[in-house]
């Protein structure tokens, strides 16, 4: 390990430091946590617990409303990203950490980056395109190629324009249409398209989210930084990390993910 640390230091990889120690070598990597989902009313009991516990983070497993811009659940949060470094702030003086979870580039439908207009780097499976024109009302869509939309998806929806449409099948032949279309789907709005319009299928998971290409997914990563920046929360999961498969880089779009939050990372939390 040692080696490895020289390797990383001059090679200007990342090198992250917990209490002034390579946090591959130092025993608090591996700490056990408390994991509780305290709010902005329940911090001080939250902060109590974990103090009895003998520990030294406290972990919220599921903070936020919206993954992609990580919006916090208002019940819990009223106060918004202030609230959560006002918790942080007293539980800092405690001597205690907090910690948060996420699930990497996993982008909820009710997230602004889906709507009311969708991001043109939302992750596509493929496209194809319309081969006829439609209105805002039609509830079949007739495509040239029907081969993408075939395999029902954990969403089946497709982008055209700035429009989000889900469907609920293909016709079993020729000519080739979507059907049950729900227009407007996700809190978009129907609109007319014109035949050649493309058509594309969007990537999707099943826990209901949709995923991102390369360079929605550094920005989504730059999100989470900002936030660990802004709050000074010490702690968190980047679960769903393979999710970045979505950008057709395998393994490396998943250590872009990464290197991308910890480079946005202020110098502070990095030698934490």
């Amino acid at each position: 390990l040692p080696v490895l640390g020289e390797i990383e230091v001059a090679e200007g990889l990342p090198h992250p430091m917990i209490d002034g120690v390579w946090a591959k070598m130092s025993p608090h990597a591996t700490a056990s946590y408390l994991i509780a989902d305290f709010d902005e009313r329940t911090i001080d009991r939250a902060i109590a617990m974990t103090q009895l516990s003998g520990l030294k983070v406290l972990y919220h497993s599921s903070p936020f409303e919206t993954w992609g811009h990580f919006q916090l659940k208002p019940d819990s949060f009223p106060h918004g990203w202030d609230g959560f470094l006002a918790c942080v702030v007293k539980a800092s003086k405690a001597g205690i950490g907090i910690g948060f979870h996420t699930l990497s580039n996993f982008i909820t439908p009710n997230d602004s980056y889906v709507t009311p207009k969708p991001d043109p780097r939302l992750a596509r499976i493929g496209t194809s395109e319309l081969s006829a024109e439609i209105d805002a009302d039609a509830t079949e869509i007739t495509v040239a190629d029907p081969a993408l939309f075939q395999k029902k998806t954990a969403m089946s929806t497709v982008m055209v324009g700035e429009e989000l449409v889900k469907y609920d099948g293909v016709s079993a032949e020729a000519p080739w249409r979507l059907l049950k279309c729900e227009r407007g789907a996700w809190g978009t709005k129907a609109a007319v398209h014109r035949k050649g319009d493309a058509l594309g299928k969007l990537m999707d998971h099943d826990y209901k989210v949709f995923l991102t290409d390369a360079a929605l997914s550094e920005e989504v990563a730059r999100k989470i930084a900002e936030f660990c920046n802004y709050t000074g929360a010490i702690q968190l999961s980047l679960d769903g990390l393979e999710g970045n498969w979505s950008t057709g880089m395998g393994q490396y779009g998943c250590s872009l993910f990464t290197k991308t939050w910890y480079d946005a990372l202020s110098p502070e939390l990095r030698g934490h």
